[in-house]
Order: C-alpha cells, then structure tokens, then sequence
C-alpha cells in the first residue's frame, strides 16, 4: 500500500471519528430518546463526558440492548464494569449504564468498516475497558 493510500485511509478514519465526537450524546438511560438504527456502525460510550469504551455492532440497536442489561456476560463492557468496579453486582453495573452514561455513534457500511473504525477510535480515544488495548502496553 503506497504512502498516498495510507494518508487518505487514515485521513478517512480521523473524519469518521471527528463526525462520530460532534454527533449528539444520549444518556443510555434516556429510552425515548435512543432512536438507534438496526444499521451496522461503531458506537463509543461516555461516563461523565469522557470516552471509556468503543465498540461496533453489525446491529446498533440490538448491541445497545443487550450493554442495556447490565447483567449477563452479552457484552464485554457490561462484564469489565461488573468485575473491576462493581464488585460482581449486575445490578449496580445496570445503574451505573442508565444513570451515568451515554452514546454516541457513526454508521458503517459494512461490519468489517466498522470493526476497523471501532478499533482505531479506542485507539485515538485511549478508552480504558477495550481490553484489546491491554496487549498494546
């Protein structure tokens, strides 16, 4: 791959992420207002404004509803906050998505697009539950 596809790739990359950072930010609690699409795309979830997770979905909606839970082991999210933060208790994990978080999100075309987005959004965010970052330090 030349230098010049590179820079445009990356070019790319960096515009999807700066439209996915302007899009509105929904509480996850807010259920009226969550008009998530069944589109494929890459989401990043916010605690207190600050990014702390970047995933993707060949299904938006249905990847939301099942973070949503908080219970389970559905969604790797849900299980790193259940385990390092909130001592096992799914319910307090459940509380902590609807009360303290929120979304936003990009759609993709394809889930291979927004596998390779998703990845380079946690990457540039630095979001501190993607675990594929621990093998990365």
């Amino acid at each position: 791959m030349g230098s010049k596809r590179v820079k445009k790739r990356v070019s790319q990359l960096s515009e999807s992420l700066d439209k996915c950072l302007r899009s509105r930010l929904v509480g996850l609690g807010d259920r009226d207002e969550i008009t998530i699409p069944h589109n494929c795309g890459v989401y990043i979830v916010y605690e207190s404004g600050k990014p702390v997770w970047v995933g993707s979905a060949t299904d938006l909606r249905t990847r939301i509803g099942v973070l949503l839970l908080g219970s389970g082991d559905g969604h790797v999210l849900t299980r790193n906050l259940r385990e390092r933060r909130f001592g096992g208790d799914p319910q307090a994990t459940k509380r902590f998505l609807t009360e303290k978080c929120g979304i936003r999100y990009v759609l993709t075309g394809d889930r291979l697009e927004a596998a390779l987005r998703a990845k380079f959004f946690a990457a540039v965010l630095e979001t501190p539950y993607n675990e594929w970052q621990k093998t990365q330090q």
